[in-house]
């Protein structure tokens, strides 16, 4: 009986290491680990996926800055010694580029390796290495959930910073989120910076209680200085604090350094969202997430004032209102209740106002707005707003082809804004995403402008 391909279906691709027999997820991602610290491959993701029809295991390395496969030789033939029958091959299949690779290792040792385009040649390729019919067959045992290259799957678990993270399925693998990182947009506006991080703060809490002040000092001294983002001008000063406590805890010494405190926190921080002006993050960002549900009125008096805007997008929120959080607006973020940002240090009493760059964000609210803002209504929503825009710019007039060509303009207009508001909320969202899977706290940090990295 012979496979028949669904003339609907376009084929998929697939880049992976497949090793015959069951695998232990836990020692394959060690082995990972392992791999990316000799040949300073810097963080990774790894998928180990088990294609139990096929009695094989499939494993997927990318590189958790730009999530482009990560897989090599060594690692192949390493993976092969894992396998229970000794065997595991590289298999990639292009199918827009008609281009498929295999390359087959037995007990650690490579073997003869083809290159060409997927087909039948191709499949003979694949069962003589690993034993699954086709290609086909390979990628219909898996779960369903993988969609290729730049999209995490199920099972996806970040190796980052000495640490593992799951990651949920669905996100986007290619923003930098396992590193401090900023862009510089709106420098030239001045003013405070804003990232979201998630960061382990009951790890931090025990080290703070049970770790002597010498060792802390040495853990951050010793550190990649990336780990502290724009904090990392502080390690000296921080280092020679705690070192002087000896072998006293920062607690039993009675230590009430928020500053070093905070260091501590972003050693324990596991991810970021893109750096950006706390004007942009409260202005034109989270409004968007808080819209009232009222459909859209422009005045005619406004239609002047909004040929000014930066695109539809900024349009959009200095017209529409936003609900404002049920605490009230914030003083640091206006929709963002102050009762939702809590102090970092835990000496700190309730309702002590205290200074500093990293504060605790309880995100429960913010996580559920951006959860239901998906794509389809905002599409919804800038429709809308679009057409009322238009109406009352040129009241009388025609929609048909005459509002596209507007619409075409407005867009073109705000390409740079519409690409920085699309950055900023992907990024908050998977780093919400991200938190709430590893059960780990999401904290403001705030910095200038001249640290932006």
């Amino acid at each position: 009986m012979t496979e028949t391909a669904d003339p609907q279906e376009p084929p998929r691709d697939l880049t992976a290491i497949i090793a015959v027999g069951a695998l232990d997820a836990a020692q394959v991602r060690a082995l990972v680990a392992a791999h990316a610290r000799t040949h300073q491959l810097g963080d990774v993701l790894v998928r180990v996926a088990p294609l139990g029809a096929l009695e094989l295991t499939q494993i997927e390395v990318h590189g958790a800055d730009d999530g482009l496969p990560r897989e090599d030789p060594e690692l192949v033939g390493a993976v092969s010694t894992m396998s229970p029958k000794g065997r595991a091959a590289f298999v990639h299949a292009n199918h827009s580029a008609a281009q498929a690779i295999i390359h087959p290792f037995q007990g650690g040792q490579p073997g003869d390796g083809f290159a060409g385009a997927p087909g039948p040649d191709f499949d003979a390729r694949i069962a003589a290495a690993v034993g699954a019919p086709s290609l086909k067959a390979l990628v219909d045992a898996d779960d369903g959930s993988r969609y290729g290259i730049g999209v995490s799957s199920s099972r996806t678990v970040a190796l980052v910073r000495d640490a593992e993270l799951l990651v949920p399925p669905g996100l986007p693998t290619d923003l930098q989120a396992f590193q401090f990182h900023d862009l510089g947009r709106g420098l030239d506006d001045g003013g405070e910076r804003l990232a979201f991080v998630a960061f382990d703060r009951e790890r931090t809490l025990r080290r703070w209680r049970e770790e002597s002040g010498q060792s802390l000092a040495t853990r951050l001294e010793q550190a990649p200085v990336g780990w502290f983002g724009p904090l990392a001008g502080r390690i000296r000063e921080a280092s020679r604090a705690l070192a002087a406590l000896g072998d006293r805890t920062p607690e039993a010494a009675a230590l009430r350094d928020g500053a070093v405190f905070e260091l501590l926190a972003m050693h324990d921080a596991r991810a970021f969202s893109i750096g950006d002006t706390v004007a942009h993050w409260s202005e034109r960002v989270l409004p968007i997430f808080c819209l009232a549900p009222t459909e859209p009125r422009i005045d005619p008096e406004e239609v002047e004032d909004l040929d000014d805007a930066d695109g539809i997008l900024h349009a959009l929120v200095e017209v529409m209102p936003a609900t404002a959080p049920p605490g009230g607006e914030g003083a640091m973020l206006d929709l963002i209740a102050d009762d939702e940002i809590v102090p970092l240090a835990p000496w700190v009493a309730a309702g002590e106002e205290v200074a500093g760059a990293l504060f605790v964000l309880k995100a429960a609210r913010l996580q559920g707005l951006l959860r239901a803002m998906d794509g389809r209504r905002l599409q919804d929503i800038v429709e809308r707003f679009a057409r009322a825009w238009y109406r009352a710019a040129r009241p009388g007039q025609p929609e048909g082809d005459a509002y596209v060509q507007w619409r075409r303009a407005k867009e073109e207009e705000g390409l740079r804004d519409t690409d920085r508001f699309f950055r900023d909320a992907t990024e908050l969202r998977a780093l919400l995403e991200i938190a709430a899977a590893n059960r780990l706290t999401v904290g403001l940090l705030f910095y200038e402008g001249g640290a932006a990295e």
